[in-house]
């Protein structure tokens, strides 16, 4: 603390290290609790994908969708283009939240949306 602030530091998940500075030692203690905390119970988001919008994320993630039939794919994107982008698509993953995930669905239900639809599109998006 030589420059008059204290510096919290941990690795993540895959070994990398992360550190922040704080004004106070117990600041800098919660946010560190805060973070293990995340970590164990698998809510980490490491803080540089976090920054990522659910829109790029989601084009990513469509890119190892491989194991389904042409069809499926299909179905799956037009499900994202239609109800999940429009509403989330440009929100970094950090801030996308439970309430988030509940309004897409419930908005889904008030159009009259078949039960397995609203399923499927709930099963990617964040429900803690």
């Amino acid at each position: 603390m030589p420059n008059g602030r204290w510096r919290a530091r941990y690795r993540d998940p895959s070994g990398a290290e992360h550190a922040r500075q704080f004004l106070r030692k117990v600041d800098a203690e919660r946010w560190l609790v805060s973070v293990e905390s995340s970590k164990l119970h698998g809510d980490y988001v490491d803080p540089a994908l976090g920054k990522q919008t659910f829109g790029n994320y989601v084009d990513e993630w469509l890119t190892t969708k491989a194991d389904v039939s042409e069809r499926t794919r299909i179905n799956i994107v037009g499900r994202i283009e239609n109800y999940a982008r429009p509403s989330l698509g440009s929100m970094p993953l950090a801030a996308v939240r439970p309430m988030h995930a509940r309004a897409l669905v419930a908005d889904l239900i008030a159009r009259g949306l078949a039960p397995s639809t609203v399923k499927r599109c709930a099963s990617w998006t964040p429900t803690r």
